[in-house]
């Protein structure tokens, strides 16, 4: 239930945007996650609207997630229960990601390694307001390409790419082992 003891209708201010679909992506034993817009917050009654929590819940560990609501929409949830090595911010406004969101992605992994951040378009003047937090993204513009390795005796990779304007490699990252998914 995304906002606790009510029902969503016509009777209730809620934004359909928030509610997005989220889907995980799987190919062999690696796992994307794709989350659209959804929230975690108050809402202006003072009830928790979270729809993320449950999704992580159901989604379970993934390899590499994009980051819902443009970094927005991460909490303590998405980042313990999802826990995604690579993680893509899909930037487009000055205040994404917001801090309270990277402070999430900077715990440590079940794996106790650091997560890798990508973002599509981040602000330069957003990376000092970061601090220490800016070290995680391996890129902070371009296009994200993940490629995805065949399984191959329960062993399996993925590399990440990222692309300039002109669609030719800028970096590549990897290759990064699929985790055991607990």
């Amino acid at each position: 239930v995304p906002i606790q003891g009510k029902i969503l209708s016509s009777e209730v201010s809620w934004d359909e945007n928030e509610l997005s679909n989220a889907i995980v992506i799987e190919y062999g034993n690696f796992r994307y996650y794709e989350g659209g817009d959804q929230e975690s917050h108050l809402d202006n009654e003072g009830n928790i609207f979270d729809t993320i929590t449950p999704t992580a819940r159901v989604a379970g560990m993934v390899d590499v997630a994009t980051l819902n609501h443009h970094g927005h929409g991460v909490n303590e949830a998405f980042s313990k229960l999802m826990d995604p090595k690579v993680a893509i911010l899909q930037g487009w406004c000055s205040d994404q990601p917001p801090v309270e969101s990277m402070k999430y992605l900077s715990q440590p992994r079940k794996k106790n390694d650091t997560r890798h951040l990508f973002a599509t378009d981040m602000f330069k003047e957003n990376l000092p307001d970061m601090g220490d937090l800016a070290h995680l993204f391996l890129s902070t513009a371009g296009h994200v390409v993940v490629r995805v390795q065949p399984l191959k005796k329960q062993l399996q990779t993925y590399d990440v790419f990222v692309l300039d304007e002109n669609r030719n490699i800028a970096s590549s990252h990897g290759p990064y082992h699929v985790d055991k998914k607990l």
